[in-house]
């Protein structure tokens, strides 16, 4: 079995969501896979990963691996298709590219698709809704079986008899006991430089949140507010120590399910989110905090009341 992949990597969603795809691949399949990604070709074992073959360096935010580098898999998928072995593309899959719903070779598999209904308001996410009706039509007519990431785009399958699974992501919440931990700052944030991250009312209730003395901090890309401590990109294992050690995580709210706050989750962190991103009125975890971003005030306050009221040991 061979799986395709863009982004391999275990400090992004992308490449979480690879991986815990592949991961529920190697369950149900005990055939060898090998999987391929721009800088590293891993196999996997019951456990965990290994590297058998490293690419070298290369730059994630280039022309070449954003939309070049994926069209190249749909060339690799007919290569296999020839020597008749399973080819499985795993990511990048948003909704809108149609050139891989249409170019990938025939019997060909795809991991979880990405997307959401929310954007900004430049002039090619304008026409993000007929990508998305032309990337429906071909789906319905080339898979049996779709896996989605998560249900935002649910409403364009309605009429889809394709049998379709949503929300695969919920599958890395883990069944924890919430437990006391230190806690060394107030609020954590995951952020990424993106057009499609609304992050303007993210950065007013920040600033907001800063003139009430809250000690914030960032990792990923840098954030350019004074006062916010920003650790930068760190591996898997240190993010999640970070991630713990705070009190509250704040989730981007173009998207409810995010890695980043299943992490805080599953690393007894509360979070709040958008509740514009929220669709299911359902099995609510209590440790989510929901709010209107676009009211700064309202959410600030929740916020701080939330913060001043919750019990944490500190150091």
């Amino acid at each position: 079995m061979i799986i395709w992949t863009c982004d391999f990597r275990e400090n992004t969603g992308e490449g979480k969501l690879a991986r815990l795809y592949v991961q529920t691949l190697k369950k149900k399949n005990q055939k060898k896979i090998k999987i391929l990604s721009p800088d590293y070709d891993y196999s996997i074992n019951s456990k965990s990963f290994k590297k058998i073959k490293k690419k070298g360096k290369i730059d994630y935010n280039s022309i070449y691996s954003k939309y070049i580098y994926p069209i190249i898999g749909c060339f690799y998928s007919w290569y296999y298709y020839f020597l008749g072995k399973k080819f499985i593309y795993v990511n990048y899959l948003p909704l809108w590219n149609i050139l891989l719903f249409l170019f990938l070779a025939p019997h060909s598999q795809i991991g979880p698709i990405t997307g959401s209904t929310r954007s900004d308001n430049s002039l090619l996410r304008k026409v993000f809704p007929l990508l998305f009706y032309v990337s429906v039509v071909l789906l319905n007519l080339r898979f049996k079986k779709l896996i989605f990431a998560t249900n935002n785009l649910k409403d364009y399958f309605v009429k889809s008899n394709i049998k379709i699974q949503y929300n695969f992501v919920k599958t890395y919440l883990k069944k924890i006991h919430k437990k006391k931990k230190h806690k060394n700052f107030d609020i954590i944030i995951y952020f990424r430089k993106h057009s499609n991250k609304n992050y303007k009312s993210l950065t007013q209730i920040i600033n907001c949140l800063l003139k009430k003395k809250i000690v914030i901090c960032c990792i990923g890309d840098y954030m350019r507010i004074s006062g916010v401590k920003n650790f930068g990109f760190l591996n898997n294992k240190k993010a999640l120590q970070i991630i713990g050690q705070s009190k509250l995580g704040i989730n981007t709210s173009e998207n409810f399910y995010t890695f980043f706050m299943m992490d805080c989750l599953n690393n007894s962190t509360s979070v709040v989110c958008d509740k514009n991103s929220f669709f299911e009125r359902r099995n609510l975890n209590k440790n989510i905090l929901l709010s209107n971003y676009s009211q700064t005030n309202i959410t600030c306050n929740k916020i701080y009341n939330f913060l001043s009221k919750s019990k944490f040991n500190s150091v």
